[in-house]
């Protein structure tokens, strides 16, 4: 992991079933024509794409996959692996953001997003209401990913979600994996529980990155910390 010393904040974006960290990383450098980290290093902010540890995966029949959590199906009414999220949650709690805290980056000034099923898990980290303002974060992102109807995150008695982080949603309009409907349906029930946030629909994109969606991130970003400092120097 790269020194967080001297960095305003830090970024952590999780990649997508079957990925891994490294090659995620590969694909934003791709997709954005290298500007995505270059803004984010510009900025002194870190960026962080840590690996899912492999486990066996049941969309691909029990055999082992670098994803955050268990699946048997995708949809609205599928079932959640609760007890998967829980693991990768306190993985990604050890390995990166208590991590981050040693080196000076408090929760306050890490934001969390991700691609896809990292977007489900991105939302279960960052959005998940934590009992003291401490485990607040400083915002996340979801990229072409949902909430399944049962979700945690919509029962109050579980936690439910956090009406302090900022959060932004973006899909593509013509999302052959995730639909656009899957999204836009969990936006509105977080909206009803008074959760405020952005949604963004992305004209003829698919299930993929895309460089309006990462420029649509990186401002998202950018306008946190400088709300963040702003806010500090009052």
């Amino acid at each position: 992991m790269a020194e967080g010393k001297g960095s305003r904040g830090a970024v952590i974006f999780l990649h997508g079933s079957g990925d891994n960290g490294k090659d995620f990383r590969s694909w934003l450098l791709s997709e954005s024509n290298g500007t995505f980290e270059k803004t984010l290093s510009d900025a002194s902010l870190l960026l962080l794409t840590p690996s899912a540890i492999p486990i066996q995966y049941s969309l691909l029949g029990g055999q082992k996959s670098t994803v955050w959590h268990d699946r048997k199906g995708l949809g609205l009414d599928e079932w959640e692996d609760v007890d998967g999220i829980a693991r990768s949650r306190q993985y990604l709690e050890e390995a990166c953001v208590t991590v981050l805290e040693r080196q000076g980056i408090p929760r306050s000034r890490i934001v969390i997003g991700g691609f896809s099923q990292g977007g489900h898990m991105a939302l279960h980290l960052a959005e998940q209401k934590g009992k003291s303002e401490k485990n607040t974060y400083a915002g996340c992102f979801v990229m072409s990913s949902y909430l399944h109807k049962s979700s945690i995150l919509y029962n109050r008695e579980q936690g439910g979600i956090s009406n302090e982080t900022p959060l932004l949603m973006t899909h593509g309009s013509a999302d052959s994996l995730i639909s656009p409907k899957w999204g836009i349906n969990t936006a509105e029930r977080l909206k009803s529980l008074g959760k405020k946030l952005d949604f963004k629909l992305f004209q003829g994109v698919d299930h993929s990155l895309s460089c309006k969606s990462l420029d649509e991130v990186l401002g998202f970003v950018l306008r946190i910390f400088e709300g963040i400092e702003h806010k500090e120097s009052k």
